[in-house]
């Protein structure tokens, strides 16, 4: 089976099936810390946007490795 999107990025399902688990962790993780941070406002203050600014900054490093 084909796939456009791994053939216009040029990367294996290996390597991209590993990127997308790698980032499904984190934002789950953030996830649950924003849902423990809505019930304890104190805790986990900076968590979700410490993470979705790094991931940001690593899917565009990996975009760049692809271009």
């Amino acid at each position: 089976m084909k796939f456009q999107h791994l053939e216009e990025k040029q990367v294996s399902y290996i390597s991209h099936f590993k990127n997308t688990l790698y980032l499904s962790y984190h934002l789950i993780r953030s996830g649950m810390a924003v849902f423990i941070h809505g019930l304890y406002p104190d805790i986990f203050v900076n968590t979700a946007s410490n993470t979705i600014n790094n991931l940001y900054l690593e899917i565009n490093s990996i975009n760049k490795k692809l271009d």
